[in-house]
């Protein structure tokens, strides 16, 4: 079958799991069960606390709802973008409310049911034009469950001329972070709609390209230090067998916080398709997956 769009291609999956959810739901559990306010299945229950929490029924890991009911979230990555101001503006003019209203009735129809991704996220939004406030008031008024975004980092998109990406091992990154959680969370901390956090997953692309960041810091930079700590303690300070897998001639594995330079190629980050990673070193592949993790 040949799809003419992506948005066609969209609505197939969603057809194809909505179909085998209910089959799943008519042959594993018989009768067929209610949705509860939140849009949590009645058909398993878990426990009942008034939030949105993550509990293991016979062995699985499930979503429940406040109402004590299990919860498939199907959700957009980030329900609204400030790219699509023209046409919000063509059909609602400056009636932000009602483009809201009109994005998450739509979402439903078609068998959203959460934000998973907040309402936006900033490299979604970079003219401003999505109210953030608004819309999760709308959320609030639809009972639409919806993630806050706590957010780590920007995304590349947003980097303005010489920015590049931060040092994650930096004290002051860890502060940061604590910064923006104590920002984000206490103002929904009681609100049973909030399915969780979540820290935009973009900046956090292609493994490679972090590590080698961190490898080009400066010398003693924590991000380095770390990175080579790890790959001593995996040699076991055997520079000799290092040498050998990585073609260096190092005096020390230590070496590589302030002299030698570690690079890691894009097929690293690819190392799990088969045909990608039997080109690559194995022992290579197992310190860059431990780097990683």
């Amino acid at each position: 079958m040949k799809l003419k769009s992506r948005y066609s291609f969209s609505r197939f999956l969603l057809a194809l799991s909505t179909a085998a959810t209910l089959l799943f739901s008519t042959t594993s559990f018989g009768a067929k069960a209610e949705l509860d306010q939140y849009g949590g299945w009645t058909g398993i229950k878990g426990k009942k606390t008034g939030f949105f929490h993550l509990e293991k029924i016979d062995g699985r890991n499930w979503f429940i709802t406040p109402d004590g009911n299990v919860f498939y979230p199907v959700a957009l990555s980030h329900m609204l973008s400030g790219e699509t101001r023209t046409a919000a503006k063509k059909l609602f003019g400056n009636d932000k409310e009602a483009w809201v209203c009109d994005s998450v009735k739509k979402a439903r129809d078609m068998g959203f049911n959460s934000a998973l991704g907040g309402a936006s996220s900033p490299e979604r939004n970079l003219n401003g034009y999505v109210d953030l406030p608004l819309s999760e008031k709308v959320f609030e008024e639809e009972k639409f469950p919806y993630a806050v975004g706590v957010i780590l980092m920007k995304h590349p998109w947003e980097f303005v001329e010489g920015e590049t990406l931060p040092d994650i091992f930096d004290p002051a990154y860890t502060r940061l972070i604590e910064d923006r959680a104590a920002a984000a969370v206490p103002p929904v901390k009681d609100n049973p709609l909030v399915l969780g956090y979540y820290y935009g997953f973009g900046a956090f692309n292609h493994s490679q390209d972090w590590i080698n960041h961190h490898m080009s810091l400066g010398p003693n930079s924590h991000g380095r230090v770390e990175i080579t700590n790890l790959l001593n303690k995996r040699y076991k300070g055997d520079v000799k067998r290092f040498n050998e897998v990585y073609g260096m001639n190092l005096k020390r594995i230590s070496d590589l916080n302030t002299k030698a330079e570690l690079v890691y190629g894009k097929d690293f980050g690819r190392a799990n398709y088969p045909s990608v990673g039997k080109r690559l070193d194995a022992n290579k592949v197992e310190d860059f997956n431990a780097i990683v993790s």
